[in-house]
């Protein structure tokens, strides 16, 4: 089964995406408070997609994205920030496969950047 991580500090945001993505998909869907705990659960489980926001406490999630990168397991893996701070990811000039959602955001674009990433990760 294919999983997805959510990285979000939100404890509501979080569950509601998690509740969102079990929903939408055959995925089986993890989730986190910060970028440390992403990477440790990356030492375990190649996800399909992770779901990253920006501001998170202990490693924020340019950080994070930038450790991600550098593992050759999850060097390829497709990245969904979601931040209401979009111009903190171009700024930080990213390499690799990711997109960004802008914070608030509806449940039905969530499905949408997650399905695009998928598909176009399997394909």
């Amino acid at each position: 089964m294919d999983a997805i991580v959510v990285a979000e500090d939100d404890p509501i945001l979080r569950h509601l995406m998690q509740d969102a993505l079990t929903e939408f998909g055959v995925w089986l869907v993890c989730t986190v408070g910060d970028g440390r705990a992403l990477l440790e659960t990356l030492t375990c489980l190649v996800p399909t997609l992770v779901v990253l926001d920006v501001q998170m406490p202990r490693l924020d999630g340019i950080t994070a994205y930038r450790r991600l990168r550098q593992r050759e397991e999850t060097r390829t893996v497709p990245v969904l920030f979601v931040t209401s701070a979009p111009r903190m990811v171009w700024e930080a000039g990213l390499e690799g496969p990711f997109e960004v959602l802008v914070k608030p955001f509806d449940l039905d674009a969530l499905e949408e950047r997650v399905s695009r990433l998928v598909v176009s990760d399997s394909t």
